[in-house]
């Protein structure tokens, strides 16, 4: 699970990230700095909400390149992800793959049936709560403006 804040090897493809070797020390404070306060901070704040009679719903947003290095192209632009199939991740899919233009699929380009890692898996299924990650191809941001303007919108429409 610490994958993302230690970018030794990227535990769902097992290919190397570039700076990759980092010593002790670094992995430590990154974990420190990041990676726990970020998991508590997410942990307090389900915390509270269940406390308040509030049943939070966990969506958690990734990105991931077009083509690995000498994989094949990943011809969507977006996948829903999840582990157990849940009412909450079916809505979301159900409401954003027939948007116009647009390439979704479910359990793409990684599977969170295999993994069984990341936040709405970890903050979301394991504590009983509905969940689902979308993972956009990060290319549909190259031009920044546009590509956050685009996906705030769509998103805004199908996460309720």
């Amino acid at each position: 699970v610490i994958w993302a804040a230690i970018p030794a090897v990227n535990a769902v493809v097992f290919a190397k990230v570039p700076l990759a070797n980092l010593s002790d020390e670094e992995k430590e404070k990154r974990l420190k700095s990041y990676y726990y306060p970020y998991h508590r901070a997410i942990n307090d704040k389900i915390e509270t909400l269940i406390k308040q009679g509030i049943k939070p719903r966990i969506f958690s947003v990734h990105a991931f390149t077009p083509q690995l290095r000498g994989g094949s192209y990943r011809p969507w632009n977006a996948g829903i992800l999840f582990n157990k199939e849940n009412p909450y991740a079916v809505n979301v899919y159900a409401k954003i793959k027939d948007i116009a233009g647009l390439n979704i699929e479910t359990n793409v380009p990684y599977d969170l049936r295999l993994y069984k890692t990341g936040s709405s898996f970890v903050h979301g299924e394991e504590k009983g709560l509905d969940n689902c990650l979308i993972e956009i191809r990060d290319d549909e941001f190259d031009n920044l403006d546009a590509g956050v303007k685009k996906w705030t919108s769509i998103l805004a429409g199908v996460i309720i």
